[in-house]
């Protein structure tokens, strides 16, 4: 019964973080405070694969990210079919110049959710920078 609580109050962190970051500015400060929250989410469930990949999100936003993909891969390990770190894990590798690996990326969340419109953007966008290249 206590794993259970904690995994409860580890997730209410977690929508606590994702509601302060909704409303917040995208400043670096409410950055770091969402980044809190997460770390207390992570504190009390080190399993929480939303708190790993909102955590990933977050370091991404503030540009650390090395750390970003960790937690991304974290979050991917404990669910690999989770859409949000695949289609952030696509995001952040093509920040990193790296569009050949965030094509896999967008592509395995097109696998799962065909209808995903900013994976199909971004696909579309590295796309003509690629073939802008050769």
């Amino acid at each position: 019964m206590f794993q259970q609580d904690k995994t409860i109050e580890s997730d209410n962190w977690v929508e606590q973080a994702e509601q302060y970051w909704s409303k917040s500015d995208k400043s670096k400060k409410a950055a770091k405070n969402t980044l809190s929250c997460i770390e207390k989410a992570l504190q009390l469930n080190p399993l929480n694969y939303k708190a790993w990949a909102d955590k990933g999100f977050i370091l991404k936003q503030l540009g650390e990210f090395e750390n970003a993909l960790l937690c991304l891969d974290r979050a991917l390990l404990l669910n690999n079919n989770f859409i949000s770190p695949l289609y952030n894990k696509g995001v952040l590798l093509g920040l990193m110049g790296k569009f050949n690996e965030a094509l896999i990326y967008y592509d395995r969340v097109l696998k799962i959710e065909p209808d995903h419109q900013l994976a199909t953007r971004d696909k579309q966008v590295l796309l003509q920078i690629i073939n802008k290249k050769k």
